[in-house]
């Protein structure tokens, strides 16, 4: 929770969120701006660097659809979960980097 906290309070989370635009850890930190795998890279490795067992854990959810050109692209859902961290409920800490449109 600490390294939320200080991430939160430089500003590190205030990226925008790009659906097609997936980077390496580095990148999408220079770039401030990615999906949710290239927030999930982000985040393993800072907490890696931490020394936590951070590990990606692809989400259960139905898969998206979209063609380019004449590629067929299935796009899943990966979040991050960090098994020895506890939830106040007891369960397995989980990062989850997901775009939610805002209300108008």
């Amino acid at each position: 929770r600490a390294l939320i906290n200080a991430l939160e309070e430089r500003g590190y989370l205030n990226f925008r969120y790009e659906v097609a635009l997936t980077q390496t850890a580095a990148d999408t930190f220079l770039a401030g701006a990615g999906n949710c795998l290239s927030y999930t890279n982000l985040f393993v490795a800072l907490t890696r660097e931490l020394g936590l067992r951070a590990r990606y854990q692809r989400v259960d959810v139905p898969p998206t659809w979209d063609i380019d050109s004449d590629l067929l692209i299935r796009s899943n859902h990966i979040n991050v979960v960090i098994p020895h961290v506890r939830t106040t409920t007891g369960h397995a800490f989980v990062m989850d980097f997901n775009y939610v449109e805002p209300e108008m």
